[in-house]
């Protein structure tokens, strides 16, 4: 969904919605890198740094793996 924030719009992902790997739609943006989307759609506050899949990885993991700091 990097960079479609267009049909994003008409989705409106909530944050609660996991996947069958515990990710989120959080984990699969800052995964692509995609700020613009992060801006838009999610609200930084506590629950959003503590947000885990089920491999017990918070956005932060992600972000490292993916090498996608500018999204945090």
């Amino acid at each position: 969904m990097e960079g479609k924030t267009n049909i994003v719009q008409d989705i409106k992902p909530k944050l609660d919605t996991k996947d069958y790997y515990g990710n989120l739609p959080i984990h699969y943006t800052i995964a692509n890198d995609d700020h613009q989307m992060v801006l838009n759609y999610f609200t930084k506050g506590k629950a959003y740094f503590e947000l885990r899949n089920f491999k017990y990885e918070t956005i932060f993991h992600i972000a490292a793996k993916n090498n996608s700091l500018r999204s945090l």
